[in-house]
């Protein structure tokens, strides 16, 4: 029986072409699914308010919040329901009355930058990895099936 060199050979190059490619899209999805789908948490942000007895606005780094869990002044006292802060949380900003202090420490998660707010659109976000590597396999046994004949 006489080998097919130029076959074997195709079929070698298609083989190392698939590992590459499933090491590359493995690692493009997972940074793109983590930074799509995951909401990130600050525990300590340092806010430094102008007075501790005037009223003020501050802004936190981030904007765009999921939550905002606490605010405390220096001595570890929640200034945000004693003192009454309003928080808005689609911009990130902090109005409060007199603080008592004028360091104050803000503990919110938040939707990073690419985070997709939908989530049929998250799932389907997760499926897309999948998808890709039917693609690819598909792809292989169709490279296959026409070395064959």
């Amino acid at each position: 029986m006489k080998k097919n060199k130029k076959g074997q050979s195709a079929i070698i190059a298609m083989s190392v072409g698939v590992i590459i490619l499933a090491i590359i899209l493995g690692v493009i999805f997972n940074f793109i699914t983590t930074e799509a789908t995951t909401i990130s948490s600050v525990p300590n942000e340092t806010i430094t308010f102008t007075s501790a007895t005037v009223a003020g606005i501050q802004v936190l780094a981030n904007d765009d919040l999921a939550s905002f869990d606490a605010l405390t002044n220096i001595t570890g006292e929640n200034i945000l329901t004693t003192v009454g802060c309003n928080v808005t949380l689609s911009t990130g900003t902090i109005g409060c009355n007199a603080t008592g202090s004028t360091t104050g420490f803000a503990e919110y998660t938040f939707f990073p930058d690419g985070y997709i707010t939908s989530a049929p659109t998250r799932t389907l976000m997760n499926l897309v990895p999948v998808l890709a590597a039917l693609a690819v396999l598909l792809f292989v046994f169709a490279f296959v099936a026409m070395k064959g004949k």
